[in-house]
């Protein structure tokens, strides 16, 4: 039986912040020296994710990543795998518990400069070295120049325009206004031109500054389309092939909206298994609602029932012909249990058996390819009297 005990909350901000696994985070990178920098995707998103609300985006740079990965390792954070087709390489993803605010913080680790999605094309912009090169200490991480940020950040926001945009202005657009703002304040333009000539010559000034012009509201639908295609004959365009399977899957499944849930990720070094014991009435069947609720937002999460199963078609059928028995010859079992039953009830145990250990086997599968499998009614010799027939 696992037992557990909720963190002791802080008394005051400054221990607070002293127990914050994501504060722990930035000055162990510190003193490791890792080449990185955050919030190159976007500079508002700090208040989010020392909450533990939203993600947090790592540039590391290649050559540092065991120093990187030692971090991890101090820290308690688990790398997960996401599912096959949602998988980019160099992008890795980690989860840490963080005891201040009992959240889990997940850190995006990006080890080449990526734009674009798993379903759209993905483009690599080749200066990561000069970004990381350009990072300072801002509060807690180290953060690129604002010119650097704010080019990646015109790219990613066109990039985002689609078809659907020309009925109805995108509704993230409103959002993004603040943070462009601040960007806008605080990059020179002369420094992005040197950036955009120096490390990204296909994309030019003016065509940044259209860029930019085009996530104002108000700006023409149409000229936003254009504008994503012009971005992408400027950036290295992928093999037509990749191309024309990434639009009809997009098509198909209404860019990832039909063709069922998408899968969550999973620990890359395997998962793990949680048994939840008992006796009846005890909330077991309640904790696995809410360890389900709390740890499925992101990681692969199974419940299994092992003392209700789901019944194979082997199992309906005998209990069809146990009912239709009793509907015959009536309920003439034993009821204090001392006369033989019947080879068929025996059979229904049997089955019941079987699908109990199938559903065993299942969560067993589940864990062993990086899920948690939650279960009650779990097969140990605390919990044996539950768990049998």
């Amino acid at each position: 039986m696992l037992e557990s005990q909720a963190p002791e909350r802080p008394s005051g901000p400054s221990e607070r912040q002293a127990r914050s696994l994501v504060v722990a985070l930035g000055e162990a990178l510190e003193r490791r020296h890792v080449m990185y920098c955050c919030q190159w995707k976007g500079n508002w998103k700090k208040r989010r994710w020392m909450s533990g609300e939203g993600d947090i985006d790592l540039l590391v740079e290649r050559s540092t990543e065991p120093h990187f990965t030692a971090v991890l390792e101090e820290l308690g954070f688990r790398r997960c795998t996401p599912p096959l087709e949602a998988r980019v390489a160099g992008l890795e993803s980690c989860f840490g518990l963080d005891p201040a605010t009992g959240r889990l913080i997940h850190v995006h680790v990006h080890y080449q400069l990526l734009t674009g999605g798993f379903w759209t094309t993905i483009y690599r912009l080749p200066f990561e070295r000069s970004l990381l090169e350009s990072a300072t200490h801002r509060n807690v991480f180290r953060t690129p120049a604002p010119e650097f940020e704010l080019l990646v950040f015109a790219i990613r926001m066109v990039q985002r325009y689609r078809w659907r945009d020309l009925l109805r202005e995108p509704g993230w657009l409103k959002a993004i206004q603040g943070e462009l703002d601040a960007l806008l304040k605080e990059a020179e333009l002369h420094r992005l031109g040197d950036v955009t000539a120096q490390h990204l010559p296909t994309v030019d000034l003016a065509f940044v500054d259209e860029c930019l012009a085009s996530l104002r509201p108000g700006y023409s639908r149409w000229r936003r389309i254009a504008l994503r295609r012009d971005l992408h004959d400027r950036l290295k365009q992928a093999p037509l092939r990749l191309k024309l399977w990434r639009l009809v899957r997009s098509v198909i499944t209404l860019q990832g909206r039909l063709g069922g849930r998408m899968a969550k990720k999973g620990f890359a070094h395997g998962g793990t298994v949680i048994a939840l014991v008992g006796g009846d009435g005890a909330g077991k069947s309640t904790c696995v609602q809410e360890l389900a609720r709390w740890l499925g937002g992101d990681l692969a999460v199974m419940t299994a029932h092992l003392g209700r199963p789901p019944r194979s078609g082997l199992t309906l059928a005998v209990g069809a012909l146990l009912k239709l028995r009793r509907l015959i010859l009536g309920n003439s079992g034993d009821e204090e249990g001392t006369e033989f039953p019947g080879y068929l009830y025996c059979l229904r145990d049997l089955c019941t058996a079987r699908d109990r250990y199938r559903l065993y086997l299942q969560a067993r599968r589940f864990a062993l390819a990086g899920g948690i499998a939650l279960c009650e009614r779990y097969p140990m010799p605390q919990n044996w009297e539950l768990a049998g027939p």
